[in-house]
């Protein structure tokens, strides 16, 4: 019974504050403790105290409708099929901590604004159906969205925890956005934006956190704020999608993957892979298993490192920042640039590196490869001012390297058995230390440094079908030069005490065009 009224057990009914006798402007209906058996309506149309709601109300497989503003005097606990509040549902007031729950097999509707003028300490929506949000704001300390939520318009969520524990999207034929303001953690333990309309933005504050479970992220635009954890393979698509602090997987032995299909930019502000600390090689690293972009869009990297064991940018590539990227294998498919002075690129593979675009038409500061694994150079240009190849370099197009300085610790090598590559360095210094033979394992088509500079061998060996040093060569250990044609500026050793000998052995053609062992005289010359 409701204020005396009686209901009969399984039929429909609707309570009002005039059925009790009561109809003012300040009119309120209370619910105190109804016993429910079918499809119940709510409504307070004649006042202005809307519904007090202070009990808990049972009614499994049948829907209840409230169409007026609500407001919570307690805890309360709501089960039906479809629950539908018309107006505002709020606390009673935000000190008094209330907590509401809601269990449905059919859809929970929230057509306007939750807990805007009396926050919830809990707002929990559970059961097989669904959520629809169209009231543009939630504020409920704890938000548990345990089934699939549906935006019917953009809403903005306010709290301190906000779980999504189902998939995410937006009401067909809408384009809402949703901004989550979470202060403690944001979680998406489902899909977002598989099905359904456009959600054209999903926002998260810089407070708190946000965990990424659900394997898709689809949004026009993705800004997240705050740090972001990979809790599953994830595939990111949008126009523009924005990582504002540090991204990791959960845990790295999980080998987590993330893949970002961007029509526009991928920002990358915090570093990748890195774990709480923020330092590479602990214990704490969150490194991906593989990161990838696709083609069509751009990535800036900004935030200093980045850790996965497979990385391919398929895209445009910017360095905001010195940057290094630690992993297995990497492959740049586009260009990659500095966006902004002058960038550090260090490289940590133990596998292969690979240049596919062009490099550094906005010029690299500096280029770094690491001792273990090899790099791969498939681009005609690169250009960083000072370049140091710490381990073997494959030169997989007509190539020209373009610095100040150019530094190879380790060998060089056409990447193909037939001699198709050329190789030409632009540089005030080129240094070819020890290690650093020359088509040792497949020569070179040819091999050309330009006139500004010198040119210092101390490996010995250099092997190429047209060797052409148009700068100053100093030999820093015996050298033989091996080819077809070989033309020589100037040559001299670095010491004449250290004896140093050139021979050459050209198929074809030799040119001497300048002065050998003008400053160090060479013991021996043939």
């Amino acid at each position: 019974t409701i204020g005396g009224l009686v209901k009969t057990a399984g039929a429909d009914l609707s309570f009002t504050a005039s059925s009790g006798g009561v109809n003012s402007t300040s009119a309120k209906l209370s619910i105190l403790g109804p016993t429910l058996g079918g499809d119940v309506t709510f409504a307070n149309p004649g006042g202005s105290g809307g519904i007090l709601l202070g009990v808990t109300l049972p009614n499994p497989g049948k829907n209840i409708t409230f169409s007026d503003k609500v407001a919570a005097t307690a805890n309360v606990r709501v089960i039906g099929d479809d629950i539908t509040f018309a107006d505002t549902v709020n606390g009673d007031a935000s000190g008094n901590k209330r907590r509401l729950t809601l269990e449905s097999t059919g859809v929970v509707a929230f057509n306007k604004a939750v807990g805007n003028t009396g926050q919830f300490d809990a707002l929990v929506v559970s059961g097989s159906g669904s959520t629809l949000i169209k009231g543009g704001s939630v504020k409920a300390i704890s938000q548990r969205f345990l089934n699939e939520v549906v935006f019917g318009a953009s809403a903005t969520l306010t709290g301190t925890d906000v779980e999504f524990g189902g998939p995410v999207d937006a009401a067909i034929a809408t384009s809402p956005s949703l901004t989550v303001n979470a202060s403690g953690n944001t979680v998406f333990g489902g899909a977002v934006g598989a099905s359904g309309g456009t959600l054209t933005a999903v926002v998260t504050d810089a407070a708190g956190a946000t965990t990424l479970k659900g394997g898709l992220i689809a949004a026009t635009k993705q800004t997240f704020n705050d740090p972001v954890t990979l809790s599953a393979n994830t595939t990111i698509t949008g126009q523009t999608v924005t990582f504002g602090k540090s991204l990791n997987a959960d845990l790295e032995a999980n080998g987590r993957e993330l893949k970002l299909v961007v029509g526009g930019v991928t920002t990358l502000r915090g570093a990748v892979g890195l774990g709480r600390d923020g330092v590479l090689g602990t214990s704490d690293d969150g490194g991906l298993l593989r990161l990838s972009t696709e083609a069509g869009g751009s990535t800036f990297i900004g935030g200093g490192t980045v850790k996965a064991g497979v990385q391919t940018y398929g895209d445009s590539v910017s360095l905001g920042a010195n940057t290094t990227l630690s992993g297995a294998t990497f492959r740049f498919d586009d260009t990659l640039n500095s966006a902004g002075g002058a960038p550090t690129l260090t490289l940590k593979n133990t596998g292969t590196a690979t240049f596919n675009g062009a490099v550094g038409n906005s010029t690299l500061g500096a280029l770094i490869t690491a001792s273990t694994g090899s790099t791969v150079i498939r681009t005609s240009s690169l250009k960083a001012t000072t370049q140091t190849y710490n381990n073997p370099v494959l030169i997989g197009n007509d190539t020209k390297l373009t610095g100040t300085t150019v530094t190879f610790n380790s060998t060089i090598d056409g990447a193909s058995a037939s001699e198709q590559e050329t190789l030409t360095i632009n540089a005030n210094t080129t240094v070819l230390n020890a290690a650093a033979a020359v088509g040792r394992t497949r020569a070179l088509k040819a091999f050309t440094t330009d006139a500004s500079g010198t040119t210092t061998i101390a490996n010995g060996k250099l092997n190429a079908a047209t060797i052409q040093f148009n700068d100053k060569l100093i030999l820093a250990a015996n050298t033989t030069l091996s080819g077809s044609t070989i033309a020589l500026k100037a040559v001299e050793g670095d010491a004449t005490s250290n004896n140093r000998t050139l021979t050459i052995n050209a198929n074809l053609l030799t040119t001497l065009g300048g002065k050998i062992g003008e400053s160090g005289v060479l013991a021996k010359f043939t």
